[in-house]
């Protein structure tokens, strides 16, 4: 199982709507970055995947402040039932949750 895909639809379905700036910066207010390995890179290329399996909806693009424009998504409803069952998974096996979720040797 993808941490990445766990929390990516996680912070959208938390916000309902989101851009892959605000998920960025959201999971990296949690340290993500750190101890589930979630990069900046890896967000984006998860929007677009997810998106393109239509788990996520493009629903508007606002002009980037300084920067490129800012495409919003929402969870579908195939996008919530992916959620549940990927949060159940993590929640339910124990080596998963220990390799997805130790802080990284530094």
């Amino acid at each position: 199982m993808s941490a990445t895909r766990l929390l990516v639809l996680g912070v959208v379905r938390m916000y309902g709507r989101a851009h892959g700036y605000q998920v960025r910066r959201e999971l990296l207010t949690w340290s993500a970055d750190e101890w589930a390995n979630v990069q900046p890179g890896s967000i984006y290329h998860a929007l677009k995947k997810i998106t393109a399996e239509d788990l996520l909806e493009q629903v508007d693009v606002e002009p980037g402040e300084g920067g490129p424009d800012r495409t919003a998504y929402r969870l579908t409803g195939e996008g919530a039932q992916e959620y549940q069952v990927l949060l159940s998974k993590a929640l339910s096996d124990p080596q998963l949750t220990t390799r997805t979720c130790r802080p990284r040797s530094r």
